[in-house]
């Protein structure tokens, strides 16, 4: 009786044992399979992130002469009022081309044109056609 005890005893250890080792096998599988999906999500997310890193790059390529666009630095907010007179035409598109190029980029607000056409009682040769340009400069 003694021995049918001990091989009964060593029949359900080895069970025990086998339902240990499945158990644990299972979750390790388990584990990786959740890690391996991780990883999957990841690269994913890495790729998308390249791809839309590279359509920026390339939708800002026309701007590459520019040379704020080499030496980046922290951006810094200015507002910008502006008040160009009109008459040396040239002059003017020169100072108004230059905020939009010079060291940044322009986000145009307001713009208001003032032109003399029509004239007002006591300005009869004062009145000087201008731009008043109103706006935020990112600066880099």
């Amino acid at each position: 009786m003694k021995d049918l005890w001990r091989i009964y005893l060593r029949e359900w250890l080895g069970l025990l044992f086998l339902g240990l080792l499945l158990v644990s096998s299972t979750y390790l599988a388990a584990r990786y399979y959740y890690a391996y999906r991780y990883h999957q999500k990841q690269v994913r997310a890495l790729k998308t992130f390249l791809q839309e890193s590279l359509r920026v790059e390339k939708r800002l390529e026309p701007y590459a002469h520019y040379s704020f666009w080499r030496t980046l630095g922290v951006p810094q907010e200015v507002y910008v009022l502006e008040k160009v007179g009109l008459e040396p035409l040239r002059e003017s598109l020169k100072k108004l081309s230059r905020l939009y190029v010079e060291k940044g980029l322009f986000f145009l607000e307001e713009f208001r044109l003032e032109t003399c056409v029509e004239k007002r009682p006591g300005q009869e040769g004062t009145c000087v056609p201008y731009l008043e340009i109103k706006g935020k400069k990112v600066v880099f």
